[in-house]
């Protein structure tokens, strides 16, 4: 057998798995190289409360899973880190997450693998930070932006990283993410909105074309699903539904584990941000069969072909974004059942579990020459 054929230990490492994109896509990723037969390992430094959502799928697929809480000391991470990798001996090591892909290069000069860091934003602005990420990721043997912005961004400012990086969008669930035959019929429209509340998912901004609306007279229920990760943020958000007297048409919730549950009894889907990396929510709702509008912003162009699968909108123009829900909510059944249909095969086509996978078992069976 040739070597590059074998099949590897791999060491995935993130800090932990609370409610969120980078997670899910780990967590995918660590299933679907164990079932095709690689020696796989996770290890995290954060698990269990309240915003913990991704260990039992872990325990349910059987997958070797080390938690260092230890770890979580800044100071200590790099010694508990380097245990664990002597402990397990990898042959690849993929890590999650800015600092995880720090603290992974650094191990790496110890130890000397196949080292894939994943990239899963999109930089806005290049500060000191990224810098110093960037500096680390000339350690890497490939570097795996989940966006094509993210890919363009890196290579406009680090040209020389060019030949390490490989885009590889993320995968969506199609046999979970699927249209629901027996869905609700609602007397208005219900619009979900998927994200945590914080200042990147311009939940402002959709507060302002939201009252934009109700001064036109129009009925409509916005459902919000997303933990709140910045409480100023938060207070500010509450201030503006008062203020706007809308709380009968914006609801906030928690994230909400089934998600899929709830798109697949909603009507259509907004994603305000200001920017994202590949949005996971986006591809979800498209998934279920779900008319979506979005923000004209990094990959989203690329996933929603506008006016023919969705609608697009200036996430810093609030009448932009209620011209563009107007659409949506004008929609009616049958129109909504035949964009849902595009949308559906539309992510067929770029998420299919399959192609990550592939894209992923290229770079961890062809390690690039030192």
């Amino acid at each position: 057998m040739n070597n590059s054929s074998k099949k590897k230990r791999i060491f995935l490492f993130i800090d932990g798995f609370i409610g969120g994109g980078a997670q899910r896509q780990f967590v995918y990723l660590a299933k679907g190289l164990k079932e095709r037969g690689h020696v796989v390992r996770c290890f995290t430094m954060f698990t269990g409360g309240k915003w913990s959502f991704y260990d039992k799928y872990i325990i349910e697929h059987d997958i070797d899973w080390v938690c260092e809480i230890r770890a979580q000391n800044k100071i200590k991470r790099l010694y508990y880190l380097l245990k664990a990798l002597k402990s397990f001996n990898p042959d690849v090591i993929i890590a999650y997450g800015p600092l995880q892909t720090i603290y992974a290069a650094v191990s790496n000069f110890f130890c000397n693998k196949t080292l894939i860091l994943s990239d899963r934003n999109t930089t806005q602005l290049l500060t000191k930070y990224e810098k110093l990420k960037f500096f680390f990721f000339r350690f890497a043997d490939y570097i795996v932006p989940n966006s094509y912005s993210q890919g363009e961004f890196i290579s406009k400012y680090r040209p020389e990283l060019v030949p390490k990086i490989h885009v590889i969008t993320n995968f969506v669930d199609v046999e979970r993410f699927k249209p629901n035959s027996d869905k609700t019929t609602h007397l208005m429209p219900h619009i979900i909105c998927v994200g945590r509340i914080k200042e990147q998912k311009n939940v402002l901004g959709f507060l302002d074309a939201v009252y934009i609306l109700k001064e036109k007279g129009i009925d409509v229920l916005f459902e919000w699903y997303g933990n709140n990760f910045e409480d100023y943020y938060a207070k500010k958000v509450q201030e503006k539904i008062y203020e706007y007297d809308i709380g009968n048409m914006v609801v906030f919730y928690p994230a909400y584990e089934n998600i899929e549950e709830k798109y697949q009894q909603s009507d259509g889907f907004c994603l305000p941000s200001f920017y994202e990396g590949f949005p996971n929510v986006l591809c979800e709702a498209m998934s279920c069969g779900l008319p979506v509008i979005a923000s004209n912003v990094c990959d989203n162009p690329y996933i929603v072909c506008e006016g023919e699968n969705g609608d697009l909108f200036n996430p810093n123009d609030p009448q932009s974004i209620a011209c563009a829900l107007q659409r949506l909510i004008a929609l009616n059944s049958e129109q909504r059942k035949a964009i849902g249909i595009k949308n559906r095969k539309r992510i067929l086509e770029i998420c299919a579990e399959k192609v990550f996978l592939d894209k992923y078992e290229s770079l961890i069976n062809n390690p690039r020459k030192k």
